[in-house]
């Protein structure tokens, strides 16, 4: 499934660590054992990388292109999660606990992708405990902001759902992307209309609000943050009230 594999000891570290936060927090030993022992794997447009149900690949991290997230509840049924770029990384919970792929990732794109067996990332961090935290971390920050959306997104008004969205796109890149300061999100309507679960042309009425109010700007396949306040306002505005969500709850012990 990879068009191209090749190992390659020598990658420099200026052009992995400038796009991992994580690398970033290793000891310079394990960093460059990670940089050396680093598999570069190049991937068509929507080629699968990882299968969910498969057997840990080890540890992937974006170099180029970018990466959908889907996560599979039935057979014929698949929701995308996220669309990843430079600085992400996934496949952490897997090598670090031996279970199963808990998601399939598919290229979007052409894209290249640095990978780390299983057996190469517990032979690097048994050098060194602090480096298991560092992997570990990945897994913990990720779920913290997953819940987060997942809290956000309990609310019924379309600006709070498309903002959320926007505010978990954002905030995950900032988690693994050491460059992403001021860069617009690189993504298209339809494919935020995917990742928020509402329609395309909500998401341009809605977009166009947020532009006029002056919180974000747009480009073709651009979306630049430019008051990320005002947006995790937006949010907050769309709550329902304590009263209304008492209403709202349903008693399962009834039914």
């Amino acid at each position: 499934m990879r068009q191209i594999e090749q190992l390659f000891p020598t990658i420099g570290d200026d052009e992995i660590v400038a796009r991992c936060r994580w690398l970033m927090t290793l000891s310079p030993e394990i960093r460059r054992g990670f940089v050396d022992h680093a598999v570069r794997c190049t991937y068509e447009h929507k080629q699968t990388i990882i299968m969910q149900g498969d057997s840990a690949r080890g540890l992937f991290l974006i170099l180029n292109g970018r990466v959908e997230i889907w996560k599979s509840t039935e057979p014929d049924d698949s929701t995308l999660l996220h669309i990843a770029g430079p600085g992400f990384s996934f496949g952490a919970l897997e090598t670090l606990t031996g279970s199963q792929t808990q998601i399939d990732a598919v290229a979007s794109g052409s894209t290249m992708l640095l990978n780390w067996s299983q057996p190469t990332v517990e032979r690097l961090i048994a050098k060194d405990p602090d480096s298991y935290r560092t992997l570990s971390r990945i897994v913990f920050e990720r779920y913290a902001l997953l819940m987060k959306y997942v809290e956000q997104t309990r609310y019924p008004d379309l600006r709070s759902k498309i903002a959320a969205k926007i505010i978990n796109l954002l905030e995950f890149r900032e988690l693994d992307d050491i460059a992403s300061d001021n860069k617009p999100l690189d993504l298209s309507q339809v494919e935020l209309a995917a990742l928020a679960g509402v329609s395309r042309q909500h998401v341009n009425r809605v977009l166009g609000e947020f532009r006029t109010e002056g919180l974000i700007s747009l480009a073709p396949r651009k979306l630049r943050v430019v008051d990320a306040a005002g947006l995790r306002h937006a949010i907050s505005s769309g709550r329902v009230s304590g009263t209304q969500q008492l209403r709202q709850r349903v008693d399962y012990s009834q039914i």
